[in-house]
């Protein structure tokens, strides 16, 4: 392949050392997959590890008499309420044998604390510090904290990402989540506590993105599918054994050590994760971005040589740095907001993942208004992501990430809206439409996650995602003040979700396809890339590629 500074793409590179050989399947075996699959129960353990069992009100003359807890919860629950119990002398009632006590019988709070169900937990973050009746509202609270973390980890990691390197920042994400994971189960303040799982909660979001950016950016065009199916079916893998490691473990502390020694091993990886050579590229980087080629071409089987690998490279580069001596700007993330198609790009892309993260994480938190066993429960709303993501992954790769992306959104919002015009007694609807739901939005959730890492250029690809997630996730952390809305009435979560998920499928209908299209390299390339499409083209009939940027007028603002 000859190499020309007005043809030469990062993709044509890849090619001749292999974009989907040895080093790519491993490294999406041995990496992607495992980090995917230790991700959901890093990240979603706090569901369990702040449940709130079964309680009611701790009576000393109860407790120790020679009931079990089931009748002592069904004698001491007033009208089924944990936080109040008889006014009257419990020594005498039990001495007549637990006589009938009269419907006006005075009702005063639990003045000795509580008593908890054993049924699925020895203990919990909750049952420890009491997290009940007066002091339910903080269980959400530490949910809430702990996602209010992502937003902002997102979007400090994922500018570290940009500018240090995808692997320096990877290792210490790590280290952070290990410390913190460690240190909440071990200190006995509650402050502490929610402070530690804050820190902790910033952590996953980038955990997940730089993994997959890494792989991403050493696959050719035609693998970047299966480069996003692998950590998403990795995903629901890890969550759906989530619930099994809780239901073993029966006790939060030790859950969360299972969990976090799982963190521990994926320092295995120091010596076997390499730099991304895109980033490599785009610093400069030649003599590093040279060797990273080399060994990928080595693992690969492929021959080349380095002097002509590494000439191409510096084209590559100069392209890179030619572009942003043009712009007279650093790349940041204002470049997201500089130019209009860019611009536009950006701002539907996130409202997708608002929606998308609105839906998926909704729908999950609201398992307290379902009935059912927990653990099984969180397991059924797991499993549908199985069928959910296969199904994502046939079509994107035929009909296009475009129309798949808000098919699926829209499938999700349309089946909780049926729960909100639906009679509330009619049986199961709420269970079948959130299973509906969760399906969809999972579906749709990969679909835009490949989108938006396909739309980005590579100068902003990481902090372009880092803040698409860290607006994602305020959708996750009003997520339970919106579940909580159903004390009013049950089908409100499921309207306000409906409502957003349908808006955003039909903003995502703006976005242009990227199915087999070349990763937008530099700046100009992002604002470039999609303005030829036609709205209604697919995958298979849209318009060609693209032109280059010497085929193209410059963009504005001096460009």
């Amino acid at each position: 392949m000859v190499a020309t500074k007005n043809k030469i793409e990062f993709e044509d590179v890849l090619e001749e050392i292999g974009d989907y050989g040895t080093f790519q399947k491993k490294i999406m075996l041995y990496f992607l997959g495992p980090v995917s699959t230790a991700l959901p129960i890093l990240a979603m353990n706090i569901l369990f590890l702040v449940n709130t069992p079964d309680h009611w009100c701790y009576v000393p003359e109860v407790a120790q008499s020679n009931l079990t807890s089931k009748v002592q919860q069904h004698l001491l629950n007033h009208n089924q309420s944990s936080c109040y119990m008889y006014d009257l002398n419990y020594t005498e009632w039990i001495q007549s044998n637990y006589s009938y006590v009269p419907d006006n019988t005075p009702l005063i709070p639990c003045n000795n604390g509580w008593e908890y169900s054993k049924a699925h937990f020895e203990e919990t973050a909750a049952s420890k510090w009491n997290m009940v009746c007066g002091d339910s509202h903080y269980s959400s609270l530490a949910l809430t904290l702990t996602n209010s973390g992502g937003a902002i980890g997102t979007f400090i990691y994922g500018a570290l990402g940009d500018r240090i390197g995808r692997r320096p920042v990877f290792f210490i994400i790590l280290t952070v989540t290990v410390i913190t994971a460690s240190a909440s189960l071990l200190v006995t303040n509650f402050t502490a506590f929610l402070v530690l799982r804050t820190i902790n909660g910033g952590l996953m979001s980038s955990l997940f993105q730089l993994p997959f950016v890494i792989v991403l950016e050493v696959v050719g065009p035609a693998k970047r599918g299966l480069a996003n199916a692998v950590p998403n079916l990795s995903w629901a893998v890890g969550l759906s054994t989530l619930p099994l490691i809780a239901y073993l473990s029966r006790h939060w502390v030790i859950l969360g050590f299972t969990c976090t020694s799982i963190a521990v091993l994926m320092f295995g990886y120091w010596k076997f994760l390499p730099e991304s050579p895109r980033w490599l590229v785009s610093h400069e980087k030649y003599e590093e971005a040279a060797d990273a080629m080399m060994m990928i071409a080595k693992t690969n089987g492929k021959k080349v040589d380095r002097q002509d690998i590494l000439m191409k490279i510096k084209i590559l580069g100069e392209k890179v740095q030619k572009e942003k001596r043009e712009e007279d700007t650093k790349n940041n993330a204002l470049d997201l907001l500089r130019y209009p198609n860019l611009r536009k790009k950006f701002f539907i892309v996130t409202f997708c993942w608002v929606a998308n993260d609105l839906a998926y994480y909704g729908l999950q938190y609201n398992l307290p208004n379902l009935e059912g066993n927990p653990f099984v429960t969180f397991f059924a709303l797991t499993i549908v992501e199985f069928p959910g993501l296969l199904s994502i992954w046939y079509l994107m790769e035929r009909w296009g990430r475009r129309w798949s992306s808000a098919s699926f959104l829209g499938l999700a919002g349309c089946a909780c809206l049926v729960v909100a015009v639906v009679p509330e007694g009619v049986p199961h609807v709420a269970v079948i439409c959130s299973v509906i739901g969760k399906f969809g939005s999972t579906s749709s959730f990969m679909a835009i996650y490949l989108q938006s890492s396909e739309l980005y250029p590579t100068p902003v690809r990481s902090i372009g995602m880092g803040i698409t997630g860290a607006v994602g996730c305020v959708a996750i952390v009003i997520a339970p003040y919106i579940v909580y809305l159903a004390v009013i009435a049950k089908y409100i979560p499921f309207l306000i979700i409906g409502l957003v998920a349908v808006l955003a499928s039909f903003c995502g209908t703006f976005l242009p396809e990227t199915l087999d299209e070349i990763l937008p390299q530099t700046i100009q390339d992002g604002e470039t890339f999609g303005k030829n499409q036609k709205y209604f083209s697919m995958s298979w009939k849209r318009s060609p590629p693209a032109p280059t940027k010497e085929q193209c007028p410059k963009v504005s603002n001096g460009v």
